[in-house]
């Protein structure tokens, strides 16, 4: 009774896609199916969370934070970048579904998704008050290597002492497209590094 705002989960994609996929976060694994799988799987807790919060009596608001970044370079690059860091999580929690797109792609050039079950992305979506937002550096994507056929480079521009690029613009244009894309719902900068 006395927190007004919780979050289920901080930046899945890290856990999930560098932990699991890059391998560069705990626990260190570079196994693409294993990352799709954990990133479903910690979406499918946040739903569950939310469902228990609210079944329990939780009157607070309750939100997720994704770590999302604006995407610039290639078209095809940037749609599949784009898919990877920011779609395939606002899809599902705030549209129930995964990108089309991005299903057939990981599919193709991946492997099944033969974790995602009946119901799972309705569990996913449950409703939430808020969608928190970490926002550190624009990304820049050209067609390439690796498990999407893309490389993401840095944008041009000061940098901070971790060498991220300071685009303050790219934070706006990707606020505005959550509001274009997504509607309404309330947004909250949890994080940002510049």
């Amino acid at each position: 009774d006395v927190v007004g705002a919780w979050i289920t989960h901080n930046e899945p994609w890290v856990t999930s896609m560098l932990g699991y996929g890059y391998g560069v976060k705990a626990p260190g694994v570079q196994d693409w199916q294993k990352a799709l799988a954990a990133a479903h799987h910690v979406l499918l807790s946040h739903g569950r969370a939310a469902r228990a919060y609210r079944a329990d009596g939780g009157t607070g608001e309750l939100g997720i934070t994704l770590d999302l970044t604006h995407v610039s370079g290639e078209p095809e690059a940037v749609r599949r970048l784009d898919g990877h860091r920011n779609r395939w999580f606002l899809d599902a929690v705030l549209k129930g579904a995964y990108p089309a797109d991005m299903l057939e792609l990981y599919a193709e050039r991946i492997g099944p998704l033969d974790f995602v079950h009946d119901g799972d992305l309705r569990e996913i979506a449950a409703p939430i008050d808020f969608l928190g937002v970490n926002f550190y550096q624009p990304a820049v994507a050209h067609l390439g290597d690796g498990p999407l056929g893309v490389d993401e480079v840095r944008a041009d521009g000061p940098r901070t002492a971790m060498g991220w690029t300071v685009v303050p613009s790219s934070l706006t244009t990707l606020l505005l497209r959550l509001r274009r894309d997504y509607g309404a719902i309330p947004l909250v900068i949890t994080e940002t590094g510049a």
